[in-house]
């Protein structure tokens, strides 16, 4: 179909939109002021309660003798909306710390994510994580820390300029003085531990890697911990704020929650393979020493070793092998939980048959 011409300047064309025009201003007109009157209108009907709120916020009564509701979800989202309105938060309380700003960006971006939901420990599959260990730094030793390169300059050194503000809040963190010098800790013996394992947790060391893997288990066990006070009817969110504002006090947390402990050890077990172990213990070597002291600090930590004990027989001296898994018990002792006799061939070793030995007794078969 074709388009109706008009010719330019037409009187009645002009006519007609100007007529047209003037009734599509009309009802934009009409329409503003209806909306205007509506806006008046429920002001007026809460004219009254706005008066009242404006009197008690003169009166300095706002927010006060609020009564939460029942409701256990409404509650949790009164009270987050109180905390918003209430915790004067500030940009310079962001960590100063680059990784720890990483890790807070990845945390909250994976809160977007479309994550399934997490099963309940209990109904968890149990897993079992091996680190191979042979011979490598365990911890550091002061001695390691403190000795100068061709350069001049030691690997403590290299630490506190290469993590400034970790150094000073580790200094915090052990009561001292930002402004202490290593040589200062050395008159106490739990600070020069807490600084090999402070340098220690930022090399290529043993104490780094079962640090990391623990953190699974401290995982599990808060699940776990949240899951049993839910169970309970309390809300998860309330606990966690819990957990948050009162650390230092709570006596009831979940690294104390024995049903939490005992449901993550039926989950989660961490074994380092360390093959000489035995020799090293016999030798008294300081990795010896050090492993000891990773499974004082961490009780869910288990070492596997091969020990060989040398027997004499009939004048002749047998060599028998056993491999052994222990763990640190109250007093920091060693503490075989399972045993088994080995025997030596050109293919490597073999399982005879399994025992549990009792520490210090070697020949009970």
């Amino acid at each position: 179909m074709g388009r109706t011409k008009t010719r330019a300047g037409c009187p009645s064309c002009s006519s007609l939109h100007t007529q047209f025009a003037q009734q599509k201003h009309d009802n934009i007109s009409r329409s503003s002021v209806e909306a205007q009157y509506q806006v008046v209108a429920l002001s007026c009907k809460h004219l009254e309660t706005w008066n009242d709120l404006l009197k008690v916020r003169n009166e300095g009564r706002l927010f006060q003798k609020l009564k939460l509701p029942r409701d256990a979800d409404l509650r949790a989202q009164v009270r987050r909306l109180y905390s918003l309105l209430t915790i004067k938060d500030s940009a310079h309380n962001m960590p100063r710390n680059l990784e720890a700003r990483r890790r807070l960006e990845f945390f909250m971006n994976s809160l977007f994510m479309e994550m399934p939901v997490a099963k309940p420990v209990r109904e968890m599959l149990s897993f079992n994580v091996f680190t191979p260990y042979y011979s490598e730094t365990v911890l550091y030793i002061m001695s390691e820390l403190l000795k100068r390169n061709e350069d001049g300059i030691f690997t403590l050194f290299y630490l506190q300029k290469i993590y400034p503000d970790e150094w000073r809040n580790f200094l915090t963190r052990i009561g001292r003085d930002e402004n202490t010098s290593e040589s200062d800790l050395s008159n106490n013996a739990n600070d020069i531990l807490e600084l090999r394992f402070w340098a220690s947790y930022r090399g290529q060391t043993l104490a780094r890697t079962v640090g990391g893997m623990m953190y699974y288990r401290k995982a599990l066990m808060l699940q776990a911990y949240l899951e049993s006070v839910a169970a309970q009817g309390y809300h998860i969110r309330d606990e966690i704020l819990r957990l948050q504002f009162h650390r230092a006090t709570d006596t009831q947390g979940f690294e104390l929650s024995l049903e939490a402990r005992a449901q993550v050890d039926l989950k989660f077990t961490y074994v380092v393979t360390c093959q000489i172990y035995g020799k090293q213990k016999e030798n008294q070597k300081p990795e010896a020493v050090d492993i000891a002291l990773l499974m004082q600090r961490n009780e869910a930590l288990r070492v596997a070793f091969i020990d060989e004990v040398e027997t004499l027989i009939e004048g002749k001296v047998h060599e028998e092998y056993f491999s052994k898994l222990v763990k640190a018990d109250i007093n920091g002792k060693d503490k075989n939980l399972q045993g088994a006799l080995l025997c030596h061939s050109t293919h490597g070793f073999y399982v005879v048959h399994y025992l549990t030995l009792e520490r210090g007794d070697r020949s009970k078969r």
